[in-house]
């Protein structure tokens, strides 16, 4: 029976090595089963975070061109118009030029807004987006003459400064010039108001005086006169001048057409008619006539240019004695005529 015993336990020793190697098998197998499945996992999850990550470009490019999209006239989200152009990129380029665009119609010659720069087909772009190798304008003209100094061509005249911008230059005149290269002169349109066809805008400063009647003269329509200033004038209107017991003062310096005429009447023929119109007490015009006719009767006029300053006084003198002088307001007067005009050029 002991014998017997011994050899059953001999027998249970191989049959339980057996069964632990099965089970260790076993263990290794489900082992390289998981690290196989664990290395699927691991080759997928980085397949779909690749292409996860090539959808979030995509989704941001889109998403982008929508938002530039956005600012048309009439664009649509990404389900609509802006995701069509962004589907063509060659029509998404076209649209997305045309979004920086203030207006997509054709805006006339200088409506541009003083930040926008006018395109030769006449649009308008926002000057942020001038020289940024993108044809905003459709023509191209938005992306010329990009990285140079508008200034370096000197086009400014006159010792005037050149301002770059990003849409050209401005030049800034010195005094005495104006234009868009201040090239004209201030002084040359002076005159050119002066002597070509503008002249008539220009309200020079002048008084016309006529002779007045003495209705107590023993001929009507002539005043007696003796040598020494004729006084017998109408009143002036004209306050930047002064009129004053025959004196006509001047009040503003300058160049000055002066005229006179008198109208003589003597009853002695070959009788010589003499007047001058003096500053103070000084000729500086004199007209000296021959009376003739019958009854002898002669217009005597005389002109010129003087320099006056403010202050002179001026005077018509007859040097006669004893003669007639006809008060009509055709044939005696006399007057003055600033040839300067203080001119304003904005």
């Amino acid at each position: 029976m002991a014998k017997y015993n011994v050899n059953v336990e001999k027998e249970n020793i191989p049959r339980g090595k057996i069964g632990l190697q099965f089970v260790l098998a076993g263990l290794v197998f489900l082992l390289a089963c998981l690290v196989v499945v664990i290395v699927l996992v691991y080759v997928h999850m980085a397949a779909a975070i690749a292409d996860l990550s090539r959808r979030l470009e995509s989704v941001e490019g889109s998403l982008r061109s929508a938002g530039d999209l956005s600012i048309i006239p009439g664009g649509r989200s990404a389900e609509g118009q802006g995701y069509k152009y962004v589907q063509d990129s060659a029509k998404n380029k076209q649209s997305i030029g045309r979004s920086r665009r203030s207006d997509l119609k054709d805006n006339l010659a200088g409506s541009c807004e003083s930040y926008e720069l006018q395109c030769r087909n006449r649009n308008c772009v926002n000057t942020a987006f001038v020289c940024d190798q993108e044809d905003d304008c459709g023509d191209g003209s938005d992306e010329e003459n990009c990285g140079m100094d508008p200034c370096e061509a000197h086009l400014c005249q006159n010792n005037a400064t050149c301002r770059a911008r990003v849409d050209g230059y401005t030049c800034t005149c010195t005094k005495g010039w104006y234009g868009k290269y201040c090239q004209h002169s201030k002084l040359q349109k002076i005159r050119r108001l002066r002597h070509g066809k503008s002249y008539g805008m220009v309200s020079l400063l002048s008084v016309h005086i006529p002779a007045k009647t003495d209705t107590r003269s023993t001929k009507p329509g002539e005043v007696q006169m003796s040598s020494g200033p004729f006084t017998h004038w109408q009143d002036i209107a004209e306050k930047r001048f002064g009129l004053k017991n025959g004196q006509l003062e001047i009040k503003e310096s300058g160049k000055y057409f002066i005229y006179g005429q008198l109208d003589f009447d003597k009853e002695e023929h070959h009788f010589q008619a003499i007047y001058s119109i003096n500053k103070f007490q000084e000729p500086q015009l004199t007209c000296v006539s021959t009376m003739f006719g019958s009854p002898p009767r002669h217009t005597c006029y005389t002109a010129g240019v003087l320099d006056l300053e403010a202050g002179d006084r001026l005077v018509l003198s007859v040097q006669c004695t004893q003669c007639w002088i006809y008060t009509d307001n055709d044939t005696t007067f006399w007057g003055a005529i600033k040839l300067s005009a203080d001119v304003e050029i904005n």
